[in-house]
């Protein structure tokens, strides 16, 4: 693990029975950091966090905290690294602000003990000094505002001692100044004490002013994440909270404002992406179909090569369609990593992906490496499992994603064919592939001899299209 990143989930998913509430998240909270997680309603945020603290178990997938596998962590070995700041916190006894923090250092503390340490009083005295209590530290809870409130839970959370703090919507029931209060004390805490801060929230002025790295999450999913300026865009915030956003770049702070306003109906379909399916055989012109295609919808293209320089032909046709492209074009270089090199283009009109086969291709040499052992069906097995676990998360990005986006696939396979034993399996492969997205692509061309053909009853199922022919014939007087 990277000794940057205090926490990484890898293919992260929770269900309550059978529905996902987080599903496949891959993401990583630099340390000493404020990030924040963002999204609508029923995201997911608050189960993640959950997830973190070991609250929830994860259905699927795994989380490494400091560069460990998270549950290898007992509760109380975690309570001595991670405080948690819930939405809402019941206080069953009248407490004075000095005790309620001293129960923060329960996990620090042995068994059966009494009486807080000196040291437990230090520390506790240092965290009412962090969140600027200390003129309080006397008085009974019921007696303090929200803001007050607040800030005691947080210096509980600090008497832990934690490396990291979670908080879940902390600053959602107080008004613009104590929000602003626990902001910039959070804030604080980051750059001049070492703690690595993640709340929820759902202000997004708020989240672009304070926070160094934004999660944009939506139905359980990781739709953007990055600094607020790369994540907060109008089309991310198009898709997340179906809202019209205007995003000014604040110079005189560096910063950004948004400024929302509810979509109409027509604005929600333009936000709605199309896929399309350009599929052919070898040399048959799909590649140039595809690429007069995306010329008539757009003028700017970001085109992904998924195509590596492996051998002289295969140069060649590099080569060859490089110049033939718009030199308008943004070309990316895209033989791994495609739904990460994805996400970094949501404010694109238009991406075109050639070719889908040859990145199948690609991602099946890099797992078997050539191995003979790839003869072995349990083997051949396993590797199918890599591949079609990669290929899902490569659906979800295209299924979610607001671009138009061409995709161009062979019938069979071309590019860096696999060894003969790999043959069968490949095949299967790029079958399957193609069957799984002309199911949700919203058009689909077949080119032959540079002819393309459109598909439009792609769709339809085998009893309909018999249906269909029986209607034809009896038309037709057979």
């Amino acid at each position: 693990m990277n000794s940057e990143q205090i926490y990484q989930t890898k293919n992260l998913t929770f269900k309550y029975q059978d529905r996902a509430v987080i599903e496949q998240l891959d993401l990583s909270i630099p340390t000493q950091s404020l990030t924040g997680i963002i999204g609508p309603n029923g995201a997911g945020k608050s189960t993640f966090l959950k997830c973190l603290l070991k609250l929830l178990l994860p259905t699927t997938g795994k989380i490494v905290f400091a560069g460990e596998e998270l549950q290898k962590f007992s509760q109380a070995q975690l309570a001595k690294s991670v405080g948690m700041v819930p939405q809402k916190y019941e206080i069953p006894f009248e407490f004075t602000v000095f005790e309620l923090v001293m129960l923060g250092r329960f996990p620090h503390q042995p068994p059966l003990q009494l009486k807080s340490s000196a040291v437990d009083q230090a520390i506790v005295t240092e965290s009412l000094v962090q969140t600027s209590l200390t003129h309080l530290a006397g008085r009974y809870i019921t007696e303090l505002s929200g803001g007050e409130l607040q800030r005691v839970i947080i210096a509980q959370a600090l008497a832990q001692k934690p490396q990291v703090l979670l908080l879940d919507e902390p600053i959602a029931s107080l008004d613009l100044h104590h929000q602003l209060e626990i902001l910039s004390l959070l804030k604080n805490l980051t750059k001049n004490h070492g703690v690595t801060v993640l709340l929820a929230l759902h202000d997004l002025n708020l989240a672009a002013q304070f926070c160094d790295q934004l999660l944009l999450m939506k139905d359980g999913k990781l739709l953007a994440e990055g600094t607020p300026i790369e994540v907060l865009t109008p089309t991310n915030l198009a898709i997340a909270y179906q809202i019209k956003a205007k995003v000014i770049q604040e110079s005189s702070t560096n910063t950004i404002r948004i400024q929302p306003s509810l979509l109409n109906n027509q604005s929600e379909q333009e936000i709605k992406n199309k896929i399309i399916l350009v599929t052919g055989g070898t040399r048959s012109g799909k590649s140039s179909f595809a690429q007069e295609l995306a010329t008539h919808l757009s003028e700017k293209v970001v085109y992904i090569a998924t195509a590596e320089k492996s051998d002289p032909e295969m140069s060649e046709r590099i080569l060859y369609h490089q110049a033939s492209r718009p030199t308008i074009w943004s070309t990316i270089e895209a033989s791994s990593g495609l739904p990460e090199i994805l996400t970094k283009y949501t404010d694109t009109n238009v991406i075109l992906i050639d070719c889908l086969t040859v990145y199948l291709s690609n991602l099946l040499l890099k797992i078997t490496g050539f191995l003979d052992e790839t003869e072995n069906p349990v083997f051949s097995k396993e590797i199918e499992k890599q591949v079609e676990s990669e290929f899902e998360k490569i659906y979800d990005t295209l299924k979610n994603h607001p671009a138009n986006i061409i995709l161009v696939t062979n019938e069979v396979g071309a590019g860096l064919v696999p060894p003969y034993h790999l043959g069968r399996l490949y095949r299967d492969l790029v079958g399957r592939m193609n069957q799984r997205i002309a199911k949700f692509a919203n058009q689909v061309y077949h080119v032959v001899c540079g002819q393309a053909i459109e598909l439009k009853t792609i769709a339809v199922s085998s009893e309909q299209a018999a249906q269909n022919l029986k209607q034809l014939l009896e038309k037709e007087g057979y």
